[in-house]
């Protein structure tokens, strides 16, 4: 009866008012009923031409070599209904991504070919072809980050770069590689698994090693500061895997350990910028991967079960005080997170189910896919301004969006699509 009483207001050009559509955030697969098998470890978000009319999108890479039965070599990217490959790709895994300042799309992993040409470790993707970061890198690359002005941070298991020493970290200024450190005091003395680097020009990095610019007792997390290594109060007793930032600035680092500094912290812990702090609980195992939301809590994905008592299935939100579970979780590990224009976020790793859901290797955490967008004036907002756009193009006006009119889906354009949209907006769901 509301909807009907709504629908005669409209169309006597009457005030509507109309709340807006709410939803529950959920789990929803991602990628087609085949998927990317076995493992997605490394996620981004690229624009295949910058400006010119290709959307932006997903692009997944890891240890598949198949994306919902469309060949790729190890990374592909979804456009929201279908996967691309992104030429030949690479001829081996994947363990990180990230984008240039230019638009560019760089891989790293373990692999020796990039688009059919050598390619040490670490490539990058223009939108038409692959080109080598020179010589590339002497061993496995498992992390990348971009620093403030535009130079690329790796980090893994390797002794050179671009031919030269550089042990387990380098950076790529656009034109050549070059260590972090010299002699003596180049790099760290362990496997990096993460980077992160700061507005302010410091560079974060963990892994396994127990020295970094030569200096013992750096034991799995160091600060390069531009100019050399620093120490991070007495770093962890066991191995660092991932490395990520609270809103207000915090590092936090997840792991194997179990103290942090100078005190407990199970397997996630918070540096303020002089000594280690742990995060409630904490969590039973190792996370692997974070990601920063924009409201400033922070997502941990990884191997993980439980915080406390409490269950949370390999991934869980921080909110400042204590982690929260987010759905039902995944049946196995989450090994990378991105962040979506949307506010939505988009998880990879080794699942096959995620919030009680099938999908292979990744999952996106928002509101449930629909077959119609309500928001069909394209402002911003779903409204009564969604209805007036409606009616108008239903009457045989213009409609500038592209919407399709047909909003309820019956083959026919006419007021039954006003009516499904009112329903919609009045909080109801997509036909």
């Amino acid at each position: 009866m509301r909807t009907r009483n709504i629908l005669r207001a409209a169309l006597a050009g009457l005030p509507v008012s109309i709340a807006a559509a709410q939803c529950t955030d959920q789990w929803n697969p991602v990628g087609g009923l085949g998927g990317v098998s076995p493992s997605v470890d490394a996620l981004a978000w690229w624009d295949p031409d910058g400006e010119g009319p290709l959307a932006a999108r997903v692009v997944a890479g890891g240890t598949f070599t198949e994306a919902d039965g469309v060949p790729v070599g190890y990374v592909a990217s979804w456009d929201g209904s279908a996967w691309s490959s992104l030429g030949e790709g690479v001829n081996g895994g994947i363990n990180a991504m990230t984008v240039l300042p230019d638009g560019r799309l760089v891989v790293a992993g373990s692999f020796s070919t990039a688009g059919g040409a050598p390619a040490n470790n670490i490539a990058v993707f223009d939108g038409s072809g692959w080109t080598a970061l020179g010589a590339g890198l002497g061993g496995e690359c498992f992390a990348l980050a971009v620093g403030p002005t535009g130079t690329l941070y790796a980090g893994g298991n390797f002794i050179s770069a671009g031919g030269a020493p550089a042990h387990n970290v380098a950076r790529w200024n656009g034109a050549a590689w070059s260590s972090l450190g010299s002699g003596s005091s180049d790099g760290v003395g362990g496997i990096v698994y993460s980077i992160v680097a700061t507005q302010d020009g410091n560079v974060y990095v963990c892994g396994t090693f127990q020295s970094a610019g030569g200096v013992a007792n750096r034991r799995r997390v160091a600060r390069w500061d531009g100019a050399s290594w620093n120490g991070m109060s007495a770093g962890m007793n066991a191995t660092v895997l991932a490395l990520g930032r609270l809103g207000e600035g915090d590092i936090v680092a997840g792991g194997l350990f179990t103290t942090a500094g100078l005190s407990s912290a199970a397997h996630v812990a918070r540096w303020d910028g002089s000594a280690w702090w742990p995060m409630d609980t904490g969590l039973n195992a190792q996370p692997l991967c974070f990601l920063t939301l924009p409201s400033g809590d922070l997502i941990a994905g990884g191997h993980f079960w439980y915080s406390g008592t409490t269950p949370m299935s390999k991934i869980a939100r921080w909110n400042g005080v204590s982690w929260a579970p987010m759905d039902s979780g995944m049946n196995q590990y989450v090994m990378s997170l991105l962040q979506l224009p949307s506010g939505d976020f988009v998880a990879g790793g080794g699942f096959t189910e995620a919030g009680g859901k099938s999908t292979t290797a990744l999952a996106r955490w928002g509101c449930p896919a629909v077959a119609c967008d309500p928001d069909v004036n394209q402002d911003g907002n779903v409204d009564q301004d969604d209805v007036s756009y409606l009616i108008n193009v239903v009457g045989g006006g213009d409609n500038p969006t592209g919407i399709d009119p047909d909003f309820n889906l019956d083959g026919n354009v006419d007021q039954d699509d006003i009516a499904a949209l009112i329903d919609v907006v009045a909080g109801g769901t997509c036909p």
